[in-house]
């Protein structure tokens, strides 16, 4: 868990770092702050694994099909 806290906050700076030079040092501790206090990060998380659970039950379940377009197969490129 504390590895985990780490980590996000490592990837906090390197955001931080790349926001100061764009908008400046302070607006940009004000941005980040704004974002984990109205819990953007919370929702990227939930939003991430939503994505990756449905992947995961789709390829476990073999839910993915050949989709027919009408356009047959390329055996030759156009010149």
């Amino acid at each position: 868990q504390i590895i985990a806290v780490g980590l996000g906050l490592v990837q906090t700076v390197s955001l931080y770092a790349t926001l100061g030079v764009e908008r400046g040092w302070w607006n940009s501790l004000r941005e980040i702050f704004q974002v984990f206090l109205t819990g953007g990060a919370c929702h990227f998380m939930f939003h991430i694994q939503t994505k990756a659970h449905y992947m995961s039950q789709t390829i476990l379940v073999g839910g993915a099909k050949y989709r027919a377009t009408g356009r047959g197969f390329v055996t030759q490129h156009a010149a």
